[in-house]
């Protein structure tokens, strides 16, 4: 009769860690673990959280095998897996090791059960040991059975729990226990194992092939064996990156790439033939979202670091091409897509059409180049406002027939009234060409009235009820470019001094009604100003009200 072969055993299983060197990743926790053993103080009761597929349950089958092994006098860290003890621990049927599912005993009568067997000592080990998966799954009377034992626990029965949601676990319970959390493992150690196993196993695999079956499994090792055993089934021992992607239903780099380009030229009709084909291959629009949410990622990693290849996890050739396509998103737009496609992994779920939804997405994402970050908005405005406070007067200009107006009297040293009636001369002219650059200065400016011009100084009057537009006109920014305007006209150094007369209507500022510039007038002039229309062009806007 032929021998009975002996069942297949998965390579997750094969591979499974037997001593604290063999675990990947949690190098301060095997550190103190090891420490404990060898000054021989554990403690009776652990805490093991983390992910899922990291090593919890093998840290503490590893802990259990360390702390029980028959080959030594005392807990050593370095068990032999040899003796019944080690053997039948890591076959998960010892009878002084009890692993027990949280999940399917949950009562307080499973625990009850666990606290009378604990008062008995161990049949040939030197601990009886507990280990409790998924420790979170047990009822609140559970663990307020389980409580009293850890408190004053037999002096031989340690406990260890695994957890991967230990913010379901009672204050009570954690701080009775040295608690250890586990990190997920980077993928260039998941990289090295899964070649080590390959090598191994005489396996051929394209090493973009293995990088993505590392990036698929999210951290975990566990998950990781588990798809490249598949993959040896798939691919019949020889993994190309075709097979992995075609297995997993992976989104294509090439199909990320597209996308990014699409969205970057604003091309919505390139969007919606890749949204057809991302239904047409089966990828999954939860897959390709979070695929392109990773992309985004690496390109905005990429064009904020020159040393991109430690930051992300993208083959030789993909990096090459994110290096070319990252300039074409600004810092703003980037933050504002994956906003965008953050939002919409956590929405997609709830909408009646999927495809729809997506579409919709990528087309207001191919908007986005037409955004302006408000930083932007606030650098532009204070631009426009620096050009209002501070501009430089435009030249005179020529009069219509191309001839330059007539140039006003030349000074003279006569009386002040002289200089007045010359400044009231060239007035006219004055606040026309302040009109086209400062429309607002010279409605205020239209407001007062000439009153002396003595020492280089002249003074401008307003009435009281015209006391806001004199105090408009006196910031200093304001006051010089009126003065260097005026000394462009008079060819003179002026300095300007602006008064309120001492009452209403006293004569002292004399002013005609008709001269005031109707609002029309004032619309207009408003308008034809050159920074004004910058600013209207600039956020499409429209002129409602001018403010005297």
């Amino acid at each position: 009769m032929a021998k009975e072969k002996a069942p297949y055993l998965p390579l997750a299983r094969q591979w499974r860690p037997q001593q604290f060197s063999d675990v990947l990743g949690q190098e301060k926790i095997i550190t103190t673990l090891v420490n404990a053993l060898k000054q021989n103080r554990l403690s009776h009761a652990y805490l093991f959280t983390g992910p899922r597929g990291i090593g919890k349950t093998t840290l503490a089958r590893i802990l259990a095998k360390a702390a029980n092994c028959l080959k030594t006098a005392d807990p050593t860290p370095t068990p032999c897996d040899t003796c019944a003890s080690c053997v039948e621990i890591a076959a998960g049927s010892g009878l002084d090791v009890l692993e027990i599912d949280g999940a399917s005993n949950t009562s307080v009568d499973d625990i009850r059960e666990l606290r009378e067997n604990a008062r008995y000592t161990p049949s040939r080990s030197r601990f009886k040991i507990y280990i409790i998966d998924e420790v979170h799954m047990l009822s609140g009377n559970a663990f307020n059975a389980l409580l009293k034992t850890l408190e004053e626990p037999p002096p031989r029965v340690k406990f260890i729990f695994a957890t991967t949601e230990p913010q379901k676990l009672p204050l009570t319970i954690i701080s009775r226990c040295q608690r250890f959390d586990l990190r997920r493992i980077p993928r260039p150690l998941i990289l090295e194992r899964l070649k080590e196993i390959a090598q191994k196993e005489g396996v051929q695999c394209d090493d973009d092939a293995l990088l993505a079956v590392a990036a698929s499994a999210d951290g975990s090792v566990r998950d990781a064996v588990s798809v490249f055993d598949q993959l040896l089934v798939y691919c019949d021992r020889k993994v190309r990156l075709k097979d992995v992607l075609d297995l997993l239903g992976l989104v294509p780099s090439e199909a990320l790439n597209e996308c990014a380009r699409s969205i970057a030229a604003g091309d919505g009709v390139a969007l919606l033939d890749l949204v057809n084909r991302v239904f047409n291959q089966g990828w999954g629009v939860q897959q390709f979202i979070s695929s392109l949410i990773g992309h985004f990622r690496d390109l905005l990693v990429v064009s904020l670091s020159e040393r991109a290849e430690e930051t992300t996890d993208l083959a030789s050739d993909a990096l090459t091409a994110a290096r070319k396509l990252a300039p074409s998103f600004t810092r703003a737009q980037y933050a504002f897509i994956l906003d965008e496609l953050i939002a919409l992994e956590r929405t997609i779920k709830y909408t009646i059409s999927e495809r729809v939804a997506l579409e919709m997405a990528l087309l207001k994402l191919a908007r986005s180049r037409e955004r302006v970050a408000i930083e932007d908005l606030v650098k532009k405005c204070e631009e426009l406002e620096g050009a209002f406070s501070s501009g430089c007067p435009e030249p005179v200009p020529a009069a219509e027939n191309g001839t330059p107006p007539p140039a006003p009297p030349a000074p003279d040293d006569g009386p002040p009234a002289a200089d007045l009636e010359r400044a009231k001369h060239i007035w006219p002219d004055f606040l026309e060409t302040l009109g086209r650059e400062r429309p607002l200065l010279k409605t205020y400016l239209h407001e007062g009235r000439l009153q002396e011009f003595k020492d280089g100084v002249l003074t401008v009057c307003f009435d009281q009820e015209y006391s806001f537009q004199r105090d408009s006109l006196e910031s200093p920014a304001k006051v010089s470019y009126l003065e260097n305007l005026l000394k462009n006209k008079l060819g003179v150094p002026v300095k300007l001094k602006f008064v309120v007369a001492s009452g209403a209507g006293s004569g002292s500022c004399p002013r005609s009604p008709e001269d005031a510039p109707s609002p029309q007038a004032k619309r207009k002039i408003v308008k034809q100003n050159p920074v004004v229309k910058a600013a209207i062009e600039m956020f499409d806007a429209t002129v409602v009200d001018i403010k005297e």
